[in-house]
């Protein structure tokens, strides 16, 4: 009798073993592709997106990593959102060269943003949900600067990181593109610059773009 029980013992040891491999490997699988939780109300984050997202992103983006993707989430209020690009000139007062409003048909969603000062161009992008149904709302606006961009050795861009708290008719930063003719320049978190905007004065050229939230009505 002792054998067959033995026997069971080392059975029921193998199959619990077993099993908790396989949860493992089945949780390693699924925390990659799992989709992100949905934003606190009145929320803006940029996207923490999952291996298979960001190669999708590389394909369409070409690799030029121009553009990034974010999480928001709105409240019934909420109703438009106007895009501005912001121009920063040594010695100069800020200048909205461009501004572009339109109606949100998704309270809550993911949204995509590209700058390109070689073509003076702007795309945007909001993908969510309306009545149970995925939909997508897409612009582009083109623009003219006053001074040609070519001939700047040094452009980098940078993008908001940290968690907003979308306020109606409030500005949130989102891209920051920094031009210099130095060879090198030291640049600083999106954040820093907003909380410090003097710091732009460092820098021949800049173009701030920001999103703003408004209600229906407005």
């Amino acid at each position: 009798m002792k054998k067959p029980m033995v026997i069971c013992v080392i059975l029921f040891c193998i199959l619990l073993l077993v099993g908790c491999s396989s949860v493992k490997v089945e949780e390693t699988g699924t925390s990659k592709e799992e989709s992100t939780p949905i934003l606190p109300e009145m929320t803006f984050s940029a996207a923490t997106l999952t291996v298979t997202e960001e190669n999708i992103q590389a394909l369409v983006t070409g690799g030029r990593g121009n553009g990034t993707i974010f999480d928001y989430n709105t409240n019934k209020d909420i109703g438009a959102i106007e895009v501005n690009v912001i121009e920063n000139k040594e010695g100069s007062m800020p200048v909205v060269i461009n501004s572009n409003r339109s109606s949100l048909d998704f309270k809550n969603g993911r949204c995509y943003f590209e700058y390109s000062m070689d073509k003076s161009e702007l795309n945007v992008a909001f993908q969510g949900e309306n009545n149970g149904n995925t939909g997508t709302a897409t612009f582009t606006s083109t623009f003219d600067v006053e001074e040609e961009t070519e001939g700047y050795s040094t452009r980098t861009q940078m993008y908001l990181n940290s968690n907003t708290k979308i306020k109606v008719g409030e500005e949130i930063p989102i891209t920051l593109v920094i031009e210099s003719d130095f060879d090198e320049m030291t640049t600083w978190p999106i954040e820093k610059y907003i909380e410090e905007p003097n710091l732009l004065k460092e820098y021949e050229k800049s173009y701030l773009i920001t999103v703003t939230f408004l209600e229906e009505d407005a």
